[in-house]
C-alpha cells in the first residue's frame, strides 16, 4: 500500500464517529502512515453499525456500483489477516427469485448487461437448481 509523504502525513486526520466506515477508514489511513484521530460520543461499532441489516453483496447493485463492490469484496475476504482476527467474515450467497414471466424476462435482461460489461457474478438457475440449493441451506 502507498505510504502518505509531505505535510499531509504529518498531521493526523479526524474522524467523527467509530462506526464500521469511521473505523475502516482511520485503519487503511493509518496503514499508509498517516495519524489519525478518531472521536466516538458513545460505544464504538455501536450504532449503525451494530444494527443495520446491510451485507457485502454485488447481487442487484447498480451497475456503477459493481467495481467499487468487488473491490470491496477483496478487502473483506483479507479481513482476518488485515486485523489479525480468526473466522472475521463469513461469505454467503444470495438469492433473487423471479415471481413471474415478467421477472424472469427483467432478471435475463440484467444478467446479459452484466456480462457484456464483463461482469459474471450473476447467473439464472432453473427451479430444480434453486429448490436443491434452498433446501441445503
Amino acid at each position: 500500500m502507498a505510504r502518505l509523504t509531505g505535510t499531509a502525513a504529518t498531521r493526523p486526520v479526524v474522524i467523527i464517529g467509530a462506526g464500521i466506515q469511521g473505523c475502516a477508514t482511520a485503519f487503511f489511513l493509518s496503514q499508509r502512515g498517516q495519524p489519525v484521530i478518531v472521536l466516538e460520543k458513545d460505544h464504538v461499532g455501536r450504532h449503525a453499525s451494530g444494527v443495520n441489516a446491510g451485507g457485502v453483496r454485488r447481487l442487484g447493485r447498480d451497475i456503477a456500483e459493481i467495481p467499487l463492490s468487488v473491490a470491496s469484496m477483496d478487502w473483506w475476504n483479507q479481513i482476518d489477516q488485515l486485523l489479525d482476527i480468526d473466522e472475521g467474515f463469513h461469505r454467503q450467497f444470495y438469492v433473487k427469485v423471479a415471481l413471474d414471466d415478467a421477472g424472469a424476462d427483467l432478471a435475463s435482461r440484467r444478467i446479459q448487461q452484466l456480462h457484456r460489461a464483463g461482469f459474471q457474478h450473476e447467473t439464472w438457475v432453473d427451479r430444480d437448481q434453486l429448490l436443491y440449493a434452498v433446501f441445503r441451506i
